[in-house]
């Protein structure tokens, strides 16, 4: 289903995106076998009739629901995708006969609902449709209000100003409001809802309810992106009340924005914690990257890192490993800007970077920190501090962008010295054992006992 023309709708924050990936795996329930059926067509798809019908008004409850399996998914605290079922309840019907506009056909069916590989149509001559939606039984409400689902209602197309069988809908012997294509959301539904800044929708009841206002779709008129409304459901369960008159309505669950899922916190290490200058360090980061589908895949992928300046990267090697453990460091290219290291994932396919990637950096030179960096003195021993952390960013397919830095790991350097200090050191100390060593040479060769010949 296009939507080209749809104000969407910004990415919104506090909660987790649901990603609508399958509504071809559905069922029918029918409830009211004594006035309803399922009728199947070649193409896959089904719709739901009224049989035996007559004029006057007629009131059916909980005649049928629809079910999908395996709607779409959102990912949880940790990375892991969740599968949502759902379930649409017709809770009534109320079918009313209009001479001159209601008809059916030799069958004596009528249709009321067609579900189809993309959602389901609501389809009437004169019918109030109220009817519930439930994103999955196993998700509750608390789970359920950190979600956001979305709905799109399109379609919404006989207006006030609609003409039907040389007639207005609206001033249709007298009867005005009733019969003008109209959605109206009562319950569990965010308060904020999304259409085309010049829709011919008009707003009614408080901002929950949306009427059409003129037909669109059709030869020469507007896009039926016009009629369309946009809704996040927020709770577990959510009702909705649609009327419709010589129409159908399509509704589908959908993800017109795929924001990358929240990125989990990086964490570094290195492989000791006490060097010597001129000892090789090495660093590792681990990330667990989250889940993501063929729309919601990242753009980009980066880990960067900015190495202190007592840290020679000169000879610095670096590996990548999968989850799965597996060498992957070819997926990922290396650039280098002074002390600046930035790996970039250019590997063909953005979903495989899911799961503990674990990054590592080796053959990285300690050298002799200076006086800016910090001073600790433990058990008489002096060491000077160098710091370090790293950053992954992420952009998502919508262009929003998400960074997480790394804890800051610091190791210390001890035995400070440089090569003139060290010389001058040694030469004192040789001097020092070259003075000892001949003064008790000298005692020895003063006191020892003389032996005589006889």
């Amino acid at each position: 289903m296009l939507l080209s023309n749809i104000k969407i709708p910004p990415l919104l924050t506090g909660k987790k995106y649901v990603y609508i990936n399958n509504m071809k795996d559905y069922s029918v329930k029918i409830n009211d076998t004594n006035n309803f059926k399922t009728l199947k067509n070649n193409n896959d798809w089904s719709w739901v009739v009224i049989y035996k019908l007559s004029p006057g008004t007629k009131t059916y409850n909980n005649p049928y629901e629809i079910y999908w399996n395996k709607i779409g998914y959102y990912v949880d605290d940790n990375g892991k995708p969740v599968y949502l079922d759902a379930k649409v309840t017709i809770n009534k019907i109320v079918l009313k006969w209009v001479d001159g506009l209601s008809t059916f056909d030799d069958s004596n069916y009528y249709e009321v609902t067609n579900v189809r590989n993309y959602g389901f149509e609501l389809v009437s001559n004169a019918i109030d449709n109220e009817f519930e939606v439930k994103n999955s039984d196993t998700v509750d409400d608390d789970i359920a209000k950190n979600l956001y689902l979305q709905w799109n209602i399109s379609d919404l197309d006989v207006g006030d100003h609609t003409i039907t069988r040389d007639k207005q809908v609206y001033d249709y012997q007298g009867q005005t409001p009733e019969y003008v294509e109209s959605i109206k959301f009562n319950t569990g539904f965010d308060s904020k809802f999304y259409v085309l800044n010049d829709s011919v929708l008009k707003i009614l009841s408080n901002n929950s309810k949306y009427a059409a206002s003129e037909a669109t779709g059709g030869e020469g008129l507007k896009s039926v992106d016009y009629s369309t409304v946009l809704a996040y459901q927020t709770n577990t369960d959510a009702e909705a009340e649609w009327w419709g008159c010589e129409c159908g309505t399509f509704i589908a669950a959908v993800s017109n924005q795929y924001p990358y899922p929240t990125l989990n916190d990086p964490i570094k290490s290195a492989d000791k914690k006490e060097y010597k200058a001129s000892d090789k360090v090495s660093y590792m980061i681990n990330e667990n990257f989250p889940y993501t589908d063929s729309h919601s895949k990242a753009k980009s992928i980066e880990l960067s890192d900015s190495f202190d300046k007592a840290l020679n990267i000169s000879e610095m090697t670096y590996k990548v490993l999968d989850a799965n453990g597996k060498d992957v460091t070819g997926e990922w290219k290396k650039t280098v800007s002074g002390q600046d290291v930035v790996l970039e994932f250019v590997g063909e396919d953005a979903t495989s970077v899911y799961g503990n990637f674990t990054f590592k950096f080796n053959d990285i030179r300690v050298l002799d920190p200076d006086s800016s960096h910090e001073v600790k003195k433990e058990n008489g021993v002096e060491y000077k501090i160098i710091p370090n952390k790293a950053k992954v960013t992420i952009v998502g397919a919508n262009d929003d962008t998400s960074e997480k830095e790394t804890n800051i790991v610091k190791i210390k350097v001890g035995e400070i010295t440089n090569p003139q200090t060290g010389m001058k050191i040694t030469m004192i100390i040789g001097i020092i054992m070259t003075i000892i060593v001949g003064s008790i040479s000298m005692y020895y060769f003063m006191n020892k006992k003389r032996i005589h010949l006889k």
